[in-house]
């Protein structure tokens, strides 16, 4: 993997590397209505 040298890569990779970090995220972010139609149960890190 090539060397985080950007701190906003780091801030991503850091915040997006963890599922409860992007659920969290996505509930803070999305309106009631747009979490009520995805399936967050689901949600999983491609390795």
């Amino acid at each position: 993997m090539a060397r985080i040298t950007n701190i906003h890569d780091s801030f991503f990779k850091r915040m997006f590397s963890d599922v409860a970090n992007v659920r969290a995220l996505l509930e803070i972010v999305l309106p009631p209505a747009v979490l009520q139609e995805l399936e967050l149960s689901h949600l999983q890190l491609e390795p």
